[in-house]
C-alpha cells in the first residue's frame, strides 16, 4: 500500500513548481522552497521568487506576465510555450516529466484567485496517474489518490475529501467521519474530517483530492 508522507522541514524535494499564486510565506511551504535543488518558476512568479534572493533554475509560460528587463536578464533559462489551451502550471508539468521527473512539489498554485486554485487542483488530476504530485499551499496539502494509500498524520489533524465524481466509493480507516453510504455526493460532504491518530487510509475506485492541514491549532 501506498503511503503518502506530510511535508515538513526536514524534506528537501528534488524539484518544485513555483506558480503565480499565494507566495509561500508558511514555515514548511517556504522551506521547501528553499531546500530544492531545482525551482521551474510559472513566468508570472518570477517577481516575487527574486524579492526572497533566490534564483529560478528555470522560467516556463506564454511570458505574458514578466517584464522585459527580467526577461532578457533569464533568457537562457526560459522556455516559451506559445499556447493558451493550458495554463502555465500545465506547462510546467508537461516540463518536468519530460525531464525525467517523477516526484513533484507545487507551490503557490492557490491564492489570491479561486478559479486558479480549482484550475489547479484540476491539473492535479490530470497528471496524477503519470507522477506523484503535491500541492502545498500555506495552509496545508493537497494529494490526489485512486485506489488505497496511507497518509502520514497526526491526531486531530483536520482532513478533507474531495470527490469529483459523486459515484466514487471511497473506503476510510482512522478517521473520525465515514462517507454517507460510501461516497460523497457533494463537495462540500468530505470538509473537516479529523485523523485519530498517526495516519489514516483511504480507498477509492476514482480519484479524490485529498487535504491536510498544518496547523494543528487551525479549523478549516
Amino acid at each position: 500500500m501506498k503511503r503518502i508522507a506530510l511535508p515538513d522541514i526536514s524534506y528537501k524535494p528534488t524539484i518544485v513548481i513555483l506558480a503565480n499564486g499565494e507566495f509561500p510565506d508558511n514555515e514548511i511551504a517556504l522551506s521547501l522552497l528553499r531546500g530544492t535543488e531545482e525551482i521551474v518558476c510559472c513566468d508570472g512568479a518570477v517577481r516575487n521568487l527574486l524579492e526572497t534572493g533566490l534564483e529560478p533554475s528555470v522560467i516556463i509560460g506564454d511570458f505574458d506576465s514578466i517584464d522585459a528587463a527580467t526577461a532578457e536578464r533569464y533568457k537562457d533559462i526560459m522556455v516559451h510555450v506559445d499556447e493558451q489551451d493550458t495554463n502555465d502550471l500545465c506547462k510546467a508539468v508537461e516540463y518536468c516529466l519530460a525531464k525525467g521527473y517523477k516526484r513533484l512539489v507545487v507551490l503557490g498554485a492557490s491564492g489570491l484567485r479561486e478559479d486558479h486554485a480549482l484550475a489547479n487542483i484540476g491539473v492535479m488530476m490530470k497528471y496524477a496517474a503519470r507522477c506523484e504530485i503535491q500541492m502545498v499551499t500555506n495552509f496545508g496539502v493537497f494529494d490526489v489518490v485512486c485506489g488505497k494509500a496511507e497518509f502520514e498524520s497526526w491526531e486531530g489533524q483536520q482532513v478533507s475529501m474531495f470527490a469529483f465524481n459523486p459515484a466514487t466509493k471511497i473506503l476510510v480507516e482512522n478517521l473520525m467521519y465515514t462517507p454517507p453510504e460510501g461516497s460523497l455526493c457533494g463537495l462540500w460532504q468530505g470538509v473537516s474530517n479529523q485523523s485519530l491518530g498517526g495516519s489514516f487510509v483511504v480507498e477509492a475506485n476514482d480519484m479524490i483530492v485529498i487535504f491536510r492541514v498544518f496547523e494543528k491549532k487551525r479549523a478549516v
